[in-house]
């Protein structure tokens, strides 16, 4: 397996055991699922994928849903395992949206155009809340914004500086 900034690179050829895509030996592919979920224990990994094959295209066979999931979470690259979860809840958020979309495009009628555009349209804000969550959890020391406004009057002719202002050493700032 060869990792790059993107997150790790798979084999061309797959091959398959028992219907489910190995790409490079099991052992390699256990390496995958991990990195995929930023966990180290191979259960949550499992359950993480399994959940969010669960919630991918409803007329895909299940072997096909949950190949697809590890690529879309590798696509994420989560370092721990909260990132792993809230990748989780991404991946799904985005594939409902994507359905919601989906059904949209092929509808006839307003009232379902309006309903599923309305329902993807909310996942894809709450995507981009997760999304604004996984900056923050990436971010160590940006943990708080702070906006101070004050009122200040400033007569006719007078000057004002915006912005913090410190005085350097003595009555006369410093000078």
């Amino acid at each position: 397996m060869l990792i790059s900034a993107r997150g790790p690179r798979y084999q061309k050829h797959p091959s398959r055991q028992d219907g489910i895509l190995f790409r490079g030996t099991a052992k390699e592919h256990q390496a995958r699922l991990l990195s995929a979920t930023g966990s180290t224990d191979f259960y949550l990994a499992n359950q993480l994928i399994s959940e969010v094959a669960s919630t991918r295209g409803a007329g895909e066979p299940e072997l096909a849903r949950l190949n697809s999931v590890g690529p879309v979470l590798s696509a994420v690259a989560p370092r721990t395992p909260l990132e792993g979860l809230l990748a989780a809840q991404m991946a799904a958020v985005h594939g409902l949206a994507m359905r919601f979309l989906c059904l949209a495009a092929g509808a006839n009628q307003t009232e379902t155009i309006d309903a599923t555009t309305g329902a993807a349209n909310r996942l894809l804000r709450t995507f981009t809340l997760q999304l604004e969550a996984l900056t923050r959890l990436r971010s160590p020391g940006i943990t708080e914004q702070r906006v101070v406004v004050q009122h200040v009057t400033v007569a006719d002719g007078g000057q004002a500086v915006i912005g913090a202002v410190s005085r350097a050493g003595g009555e006369e700032g410093g000078r």
